[in-house]
């Protein structure tokens, strides 16, 4: 048992730090096509 909740913990950790890098590819993604256009 605790050793799927540490997995599930584990996901998550992976899954926010995901969010996170997409997040900000985005937000440079966006700033770029302010100075392009």
């Amino acid at each position: 048992m605790q050793a799927t909740t540490n997995k599930i913990k584990g996901n998550v950790c992976i899954a926010e730090k995901g969010a996170e890098r997409i997040a900000k590819i985005i937000i440079i993604t966006e700033e770029l096509w302010k100075y392009a256009l």
